[in-house]
């Protein structure tokens, strides 16, 4: 139980970032530049945490994080060709950053795309491929309605994070009724 609450709890604060870059957006009084720089900051501070505590990131959590991280460095340091590639992708460019870092723990992790250990690797890379092309449909959303945060990020992300927790349950369920 208290490795449930703990985890919990760590799951909550991994997305602390995303969480507060959203909560800005409805701060009047804080321009995009500022948002993404808080929440790279805050990024930062998750990641060089999470690494010395050795935690397992939720692969979403990590592709948030690095999105900001990328995002706040290029306000910081102004990289021009970062800033015309945000300029161009906009909110489509959180769905690429997940979408690489899927297609990366897919193939590399046992625990894949879902982070969820399993008996069957196959059903883990089954799990994680389902998720993949989610991603996809995410990022076609986000192109659809490109201007409109809630719509084309946020929304998209959601169900990515809902859609990653059936499939969690899901293998698990499966793993116990085999048991």
């Amino acid at each position: 139980m208290k490795g449930s609450i703990r985890r919990t709890v760590f799951g909550i604060t991994e997305f602390a970032p995303i969480i507060v870059f959203g909560y800005l957006a409805s701060a009047d009084s804080v321009d995009l530049r500022e948002r993404f720089l808080i929440g790279g900051m805050l990024a930062l501070t998750i990641l060089v945490t999470n690494r010395v505590i050795k935690w397992h990131m939720n692969s979403l959590a990590l592709a948030t994080n690095i999105f900001l991280l990328i995002e706040g460095l290029a306000f910081t340091i102004f990289i021009e060709v970062i800033a015309i590639v945000q300029g161009f992708l906009r909110e489509s460019a959180i769905f690429i950053v997940a979408f690489v870092i899927g297609l990366i723990r897919t193939i590399v992790s046992p625990c894949g795309f879902l982070d969820v250990e399993a008996e069957d690797p196959s059903a883990v890379k089954r799990g994680s491929v389902y998720l993949l092309v989610a991603v996809l449909g995410g990022l076609g959303m986000s192109i659809l309605f490109r201007g409109q945060e809630r719509l084309s990020a946020a929304l998209p992300f959601i169900v990515l994070l809902f859609l990653q927790r059936v499939l969690r349950e899901n293998l698990r369920k499966g793993m116990a009724a085999n048991e």
